[in-house]
C-alpha cells in the first residue's frame, strides 16, 4: 500500500511536522499565528486537558463551532487522547446537533457562546434539557451550564505531564476510529461513517501528491471544519504538504480576495459558488489574487461552465475537480495534465489504490459511456456506520462494493461523468432523465447562477421536468427563451416542462440542494398554473 506519510496517526503527523519543520508557520487564525512546534505543544497540552477531563481511547467527542484554532487545537486534543472526534457542521441548528450527540453517545462536546448572533451553548441546552454531555465553551464564556476551554486547559496541564500526553499519543496505533462523520441526511437520518486514521491519511496522501502541494503552499481554510471536505482535504492535506494554513470562519467575497491577497494564498478549494462569486465580484481587479496557482472544485455538482469561465479569466493555472462521498472519502479527480474537454465534462478517474464499477440495477457492468450506479473500492473506505450493521450491509454488494447511490458513466480511459443521484433519475415517456445532464446543458446557456431539475407527475407521461433557475446578477433571464434554446440542445423528453425564476435554492447545512422540497414547490406551482 502506498504511502504518502510513513506516520499513521493524525496526531503524529503533527509531531512530525514540529520535528522537521519546527519554526515555519503552521497555521493563522487573525491575529493567532502557530509555527509547527507550537501546534505541536498545543496540541500536547490539549491532550493534557482530555485525559485530565476523563477522555479515554474510544470515547466520542463532538466539535460544534465555526472555523478556528481552537476547533483544531480541541479536535488533535480528542485524538491525541485516543478519542473518536465527532466534527458537527457548525451550519445545523441545535436539535440537529445534539440528534448527532445522543446517537453517537458523546461523552463531551466543544462549542461557541455565539456567533453570528446565534447562541450555540444555549441552542444544544434547549433542544435538548435532558441530553446529559458536558459543554465546553471554546470562546473561554462562563455561561450557565457550560464549562471553560480554558480553565479545562489550565487544569489539565497542572495535572498531567506532557509526557504522559506523548505517550499516549505514541500509543495510538493507525487502525483506531479517528473520526465518526454524519452524513447529510437527504435521505433520511444521518449515519455514523467510522474512519481509522490510517485509512484517513491514506486517502488525503493520495490528494495531496495530485495536487503537488508542498512547504511553499498557502491554504485558505473556508470550508466548514465539520464536514469531511474541510477537516480531512482541507486541514489534514495541508498538514501532510507541511504547508501553512490560513484560518477563515466566513465566507464574504471581497473579505476573502482581501485574505488571498494579504497571505499570498496558493491553493483555494471550496464549493463551485466561492469561485463563482470570485469571478462575479466587481471588486476583483482591486486585489492581487497572482498568487492562486491551484483551485479544487468538490462538495457538489460543479457546473462545467464555472470551469470554462476560470480557464477564460486565467484565475488560476490549474483547476481540479474531485469527486467523494463521506463512506468512500475521495474516490476521483482530475489531474493536472487532463486536456480542458476532460476537465470541464468529467470528474477524473480513480485515485491510486481505489477502483469503480457502473453497474445496473441487478448489480451488473454497464457498457462505457452508460450511466448506471456508481459502485467504489478502496483501501479507505469506511468501517461501517456507527452502531448500525442493517445499514452497513446495505451499503456494500456481496462482493464488497460500496454502493454510493450516485449515478454516473465511465469513458474506455476510466474517467467518471457524473449524472446525479441514483434516486434522483425520473422516467419520461418510458425513457430515464438524469437531472445532472439536464442541469449541465441550462447551465450553459449563460445567465444562470445555479440551476436544480425535479419531476412532477403528468398523466400522460408518467413524469416530466420542472427546472428552478437562479439567474446570475449581471443577466436578465426569460424562461421562454432558456426552454427555446435547450430544445436544440436536448432530446425532447429531457426538455424541461417549465423553468421558474428563483432567488434561491433550497440547501440543507452541507449545501446540498435540497431536492424533496423543490419537488413539493414545483407540485404546488404547476398546479395553481393548470
Amino acid at each position: 500500500m502506498t504511502r504518502f506519510r510513513s506516520e499513521t496517526t493524525i496526531p503524529a503527523l503533527i509531531r512530525a511536522n514540529a520535528e522537521q519543520a519546527p519554526d515555519d508557520l503552521a497555521l493563522v487564525d487573525g491575529g493567532r499565528r502557530y509555527t509547527f512546534s507550537e501546534l505541536d505543544a498545543a496540541m500536547i497540552d490539549a491532550v493534557r486537558a482530555m485525559i485530565a477531563f476523563g477522555i479515554r481511547p474510544g470515547d466520542r467527542v463532538g466539535v460544534w463551532a465555526p472555523n478556528s484554532a481552537d476547533w483544531l487545537i480541541a479536535a488533535l486534543g480528542v485524538m491525541g487522547a485516543g478519542g473518536i472526534l465527532l466534527p458537527i457542521n457548525n451550519r445545523l441548528r441545535g436539535s440537529e446537533a445534539t440528534d448527532i450527540l445522543r446517537r453517537a453517545t458523546a461523552s463531551a462536546v466543544f462549542t461557541v457562546n455565539r456567533f453570528l448572533d446565534y447562541e450555540y451553548a444555549t441552542a444544544l441546552r434547549q433542544a435538548a434539557p435532558d441530553l446529559d454531555v458536558p459543554i465546553i465553551d471554546l470562546s473561554s464564556g462562563n455561561g450557565e451550564g457550560v464549562l471553560n476551554w480554558g480553565q479545562m486547559l489550565e487544569s489539565g496541564c497542572e495535572r498531567i505531564s506532557a509526557q504522559q500526553a506523548i505517550d499516549r499519543i505514541a500509543s495510538l496505533p493507525g487502525s483506531a476510529l479517528s473520526d465518526i462523520l454524519y452524513t447529510s441526511g437527504t435521505t433520511g437520518l444521518p449515519k455514523g461513517v467510522l474512519s481509522t486514521h490510517e485509512k484517513t491519511i491514506h486517502a488525503a496522501g493520495e490528494y495531496t501528491r495530485i495536487l503537488g502541494l508542498g512547504p511553499s503552499d498557502v491554504l485558505l481554510m473556508l470550508v466548514p471544519l465539520g464536514l469531511m471536505f474541510g477537516l480531512k482535504y482541507v486541514f489534514l492535506i495541508a498538514t501532510l504538504a507541511r504547508a501553512r494554513l490560513v484560518m477563515d470562519a466566513v465566507f464574504n467575497v471581497e473579505a476573502t480576495m482581501r485574505v488571498i491577497a494579504k497571505h499570498g494564498i496558493t491553493y483555494l478549494p471550496g464549493p463551485p459558488t466561492l469561485v463563482q462569486d470570485v469571478l462575479d465580484s466587481p471588486q476583483r481587479e482591486d486585489y492581487d489574487l497572482s498568487s492562486l496557482r491551484r483551485i479544487l472544485l468538490a462538495g457538489t455538482y460543479v457546473p462545467p461552465l464555472l470551469i470554462s469561465r476560470i480557464r477564460a479569466e486565467r484565475l488560476v493555472e490549474q483547476i481540479f475537480v474531485g469527486y467523494g462521498l463521506s463512506e468512500g472519502a475521495a474516490i476521483a479527480m482530475t489531474r493536472s495534465e487532463d486536456d480542458a474537454e476532460t476537465a470541464t465534462r468529467t470528474v477524473g478517474r480513480a485515485l491510486p489504490g481505489a477502483e469503480i464499477r457502473i453497474a445496473d440495477e441487478q448489480g451488473r457492468d454497464m457498457p462505457l459511456d452508460e450511466p448506471g450506479e456508481i459502485l467504489v473500492k478502496a483501501p479507505w473506505i469506511m468501517e461501517g456506520y456507527y452502531k448500525d450493521p442493517v445499514q452497513t450491509a446495505n451499503a456494500f454488494t456481496e462482493d464488497g462494493w460500496l454502493k454510493t447511490g450516485d449515478s454516473g458513466s465511465l469513458d474506455a480511459r476510466g474517467y467518471l461523468t457524473m449524472a446525479g443521484r441514483k434516486k434522483d433519475m425520473y422516467i419520461v415517456g418510458g425513457f430515464n432523465v438524469y437531472p445532472a445532464e439536464v442541469e449541465n446543458c441550462l447551465m450553459d446557456y449563460g445567465a444562470i447562477s445555479q440551476v436544480a431539475v425535479v419531476p412532477i407527475p403528468d398523466a400522460r407521461l408518467g413524469e416530466v421536468g420542472v427546472a428552478f433557475v437562479v439567474p446570475r446578477a449581471d443577466a436578465e433571464l426569460d424562461e421562454v427563451a432558456l426552454l427555446i434554446w435547450a430544445r436544440t440542445r436536448l432530446a425532447n423528453f429531457k426538455v424541461p416542462r417549465v423553468v421558474y425564476v428563483v432567488d434561491a435554492l433550497p440547501m440543507n447545512a452541507s449545501a446540498k440542494v435540497l431536492r424533496n422540497e423543490l419537488r413539493e414547490q414545483a407540485r404546488l406551482r404547476f398546479s395553481a398554473a393548470v
